[in-house]
């Protein structure tokens, strides 16, 4: 730290001379700098310290050349641990005189901290936190204490700093009301906590304001609850999805929490439940908004779904009720007939008859044709028609056994008769349907 510099006659000097950290039984030398700043020579002559612990040379007059420096040496020699005070004159001569003051200060308890803090804006029951340091500016070990009201809080209420040591404190707002709060907390310190300092603490608490609202739905009417969603799923077959966005928007000024929480078994988080969201719970940041898929996975088809959930956005009455409904359709896939006749046919030779496959639901769907392969004797043609056919009695001759039929569309299967040997034969065909429940 410089030292302080005052003037006077055209002469400049050190104001003072402070010791500040000293024990006694050992000697401390200053100096006092006076500098002549006149266009010619001045005399100058000072006194000795009316103490015995500040000692100097013996006095006696001194010309100070312009512009040159005298610099006087001050010994500190004390004896006790006590504050100590004295002073030097000089007599400029044929003029005014000056005095340099010198002092030997004991240690003194001085703590440093922020004057303010400001925790902005806060949710009504949720807490935010900012860290100050609080700093020992002295070289004594010192105790404090923490005054501090409701709603604001401090992880450490009391303790001790050692010389220059720098802490850091925990400060909270908690606020269990909405409004503005601004108080002082105070910081009691010193041996007998007889000093104090204090920093203002501000902020805003409110309630989060958070809306619910449904993507790609029908408006709901006035007459409905507003805080209840319809959730429309379109016609979806079983073991596809489909997917519903429910949109959560932060209009406060605070940080909002949104949970879900099912209240039928019909809904859940996993791939086991017919209508399962996607998010369980979130933080909504001030003026953000986030989107919320649920999906509609039925097991079954030809059923009717509901399933409810709610959207908690506030712990004291912030709720959105979300029903959603689905529809998994009966898959009807029918054949033109329930049997097939085929005429007497001799051995080598064939008969053919034609089998249609209508789907007369609103989906398109898959389907397999199995024929029995024959039993009995084996019997093998020269014929090539005889070779292709050999596998089963009643092969598919013209047609595909598998495929998807689109939703209202009909397709065209041969079914063959080419027995290996004479004979009565009877097979029974099974149509296999994706999700159709019954037989064909």
């Amino acid at each position: 730290m410089g030292k302080s510099r005052a003037q006077c006659e055209g002469f400049e000097f050190d104001s003072e001379l402070v010791w500040a950290d000293w024990k006694p039984g050992i000697k401390y030398v200053k100096h006092i700098d006076v500098q002549n700043l006149n266009a010619r020579s001045m005399e100058l002559q000072y006194s000795l310290p009316a103490t015995s612990e500040f000692q100097t040379v013996y006095p006696k007059t001194r010309k100070i050349a312009a512009g040159a420096l005298f610099r006087l040496p001050i010994t500190f020699a004390p004896v006790k641990r006590k504050f100590h005070e004295d002073l030097v004159t000089f007599k400029i001569k044929n003029a005014n005189t000056f005095s340099v003051h010198l002092r030997a200060t004991l240690p003194e308890y001085a703590i440093n901290i922020p004057k303010k803090m400001n925790f902005g804006f806060v949710a009504v029951n949720e807490s935010k936190s900012q860290i100050f340091s609080i700093r020992n500016l002295s070289s004594l070990e010192t105790p404090f204490s923490l005054r501090i009201q409701s709603p604001f809080g401090a992880n450490i209420v009391e303790g001790n700093l050692s010389s220059k040591e720098k802490r850091m404190i925990e400060l909270k707002f908690q606020p269990q009301n909405p409004g503005f709060f601004c108080m002082e907390v105070h910081f009691d310190y010193g041996q007998s906590y007889e000093r104090t300092a204090s920093m203002s603490l501000c902020g805003t608490a409110e309630y989060p304001k958070l809306s619910v609202m449904a993507c790609n739905t029908l408006p709901q009417s006035e007459c409905e609850d507003p805080r209840s969603i319809i959730l429309g799923f379109p016609v979806t077959a079983s073991g596809s999805n489909s997917e519903r966005i429910i949109v959560v928007e932060n209009s406060s000024k605070v940080d909002a929490a949104a949970r879900v929480s099912p209240i039928s078994s019909e809904v859940g988080f996993t791939r086991d439940q017919i209508f399962r969201v996607g998010l369980t719970t979130s933080i909504i940041r001030p003026g953000q908004k986030i989107d919320i898929p649920v999906y509609y996975q039925p097991k079954e088809t030809g059923r009717d779904h509901v399933g409810y959930f709610k959207v908690i956005t506030s712990e004291l009455f912030g709720e959105t009720m979300v029903k959603c409904t689905g529809q998994s359709p009966k898959v009807n896939v029918q054949t033109s007939v329930d049997h097939l006749v085929f005429d007497i046919v001799q051995l080598g030779q064939y008969d053919q008859r034609v089998l249609h496959i209508q789907n007369t639901c609103g989906l398109p769907t898959s389907y397999q044709l199995v024929t029995n392969a024959s039993t009995g004797k084996p019997g093998v043609s020269t014929k090539d028609r005889q070779e292709r056919f050999s596998a089963t009695v009643f092969p598919i001759m013209d047609g595909s056994a598998t495929g998807i039929i689109s939703s209202g569309d009909e397709i065209r299967v041969v079914i063959g008769f080419v027995p290996p040997w004479t004979g009565h034969y009877h097979r029974r065909l099974v149509l296999l349907v994706s999700n159709q429940v019954g037989d064909s």
